[in-house]
């Protein structure tokens, strides 16, 4: 199943054929029938989440997870990093100085390319929630 298969080799695209099909084949013949649910966003509206709270951090967890919101993250991962991350053992390890440091991590490694600007780098850092694009 779907255990079988790291979240990072999960995508929308045709691409999904060389990330899990040529290296994960006995995990990927198993979840073919239920295809449609490694196509689907992770909808916090469809479920009904009204909770501020909880929407927030959920889209952290798929932040951390995946570097996108919630909404722009395929509902399988979410799924899966949801189940490993409440397991009664799970640690989750974090950078010390939390968020702001992972942020300024971020933008040190934007601004090292050529043309991008410290601009580039608050709209990347502060843009993840309506998605990068």
């Amino acid at each position: 199943g779907i255990k079988g298969i790291p979240h990072a080799a999960i995508r929308n695209d045709a691409g999904i054929f060389l990330t899990v099909a040529a290296k994960y084949p006995l995990s990927f013949l198993n979840v073919l029938r239920y295809a449609p649910a490694f196509t689907e966003s992770f909808d916090l509206d469809a479920l009904g989440l009204k909770s501020p709270f909880l929407r927030n951090y959920l889209d952290m967890l798929a932040l951390l997870l995946q570097g996108m919101p919630a909404d722009r993250t395929l509902k399988v991962v979410m799924a899966s990093m949801v189940e490993d991350f409440f397991r009664e053992d799970a640690v989750m390890d974090f950078p010390k100085g939390e968020s702001v440091e992972m942020m300024a991590a971020l933008a040190r490694e934007v601004t090292k390319r050529e043309g991008c600007t410290s601009r580039t780098a608050r709209r990347l850092a502060s843009g993840w929630r309506r998605g990068v694009e």
